[in-house]
């Protein structure tokens, strides 16, 4: 009788190659969270991931002290290469970040591209929590990856150095574009919908008008509205996210 694939209900990313029937030493964080929160022991089932290998299930095989140890048993999933897709803004308030950061993840960001503005109200951000926020938001939301993160740079440089074959849907507060969805059918129609998109989302202050004027100018940039409501920047994001999901989902992309 052939013996039931269990299905493991915790997910850890992390950072090295996955094959099969391979023994890997865990990191004393995810150790410490196995054990001591979970509360796992020796033959309990996880799956892992690394964003390239695909998802594997796996089982605790050996503890010593403070430290987990797994094996690989098989793979799962397999790794799949889905549209690229970015977000760039403008810092937010400490907590609106992290929620930002989070729900983005579940939304299926690949990167994120902080930028400073003239009217930005936040000048830092620390890249290394805001890993570890998407981290958990990739392993609670099933996606087999973890996002790129850049780090803070002004809003010019940002658009300078930007490559050519990368769409940027500029979501303008002012209302002035067409609505995304329509762009995306529009493109989609004309095979111009490129498999390598970005969005960018204005600080809480909006752009000053030098920055509009750049933008305007700008060859990748696409100038697109979100609806007829005045939206918080972190609202903002979220919803041309959904957007696109819909949009993605609806089209079979």
């Amino acid at each position: 009788m052939q013996m039931k694939t269990p299905t493991p209900q915790t997910r850890l990313y992390v950072d090295f190659t996955l094959k099969s029937d391979q023994k890997y030493e865990i990191n004393k964080h995810q150790s410490h969270y196995l054990l001591h929160v979970l509360r796992l022991n020796e033959g309990a089932y996880l799956s892992v991931f690394n964003g390239h290998d695909g998802e594997w299930l796996a089982k605790i095989c050996h503890t010593h002290k403070k430290t987990v140890f797994i094996e690989t048993i098989k793979i799962i999933k397999e790794q799949t290469n889905l549209f690229q897709v970015s977000l760039c803004f403008a810092p937010l308030k400490k907590t609106h970040t992290d929620i930002l950061v989070s729900q983005a993840t579940e939304m299926g960001v690949t990167e994120f591209l902080p930028f400073t503005s003239d009217f930005s109200h936040t000048k830092r951000t620390n890249t290394d929590r805001l890993k570890a926020t998407a981290t958990e938001a990739a392993e609670l939301s099933e996606r087999l990856d973890v996002p790129h993160f850049y780090e803070l740079q002004p809003l010019e440089k940002l658009l300078s150095e930007w490559p050519e074959d990368k769409q940027l849907f500029f979501c303008d507060e002012a209302r002035d574009g067409e609505f995304l969805f329509s762009s995306f059918e529009k493109q989609k129609k004309r095979g111009t919908l490129s498999s390598n998109i970005a969005f960018l989302i204005g600080p809480e202050g909006g752009f000053s008008e030098r920055e509009r004027n750049y933008l305007q100018d700008h060859k990748a940039v696409y100038n697109v509205q979100l609806g007829n409501r005045v939206m918080r920047a972190d609202t903002a994001a979220i919803c041309a996210l959904s957007i696109w999901h819909a949009f993605s989902t609806y089209c079979d992309l």
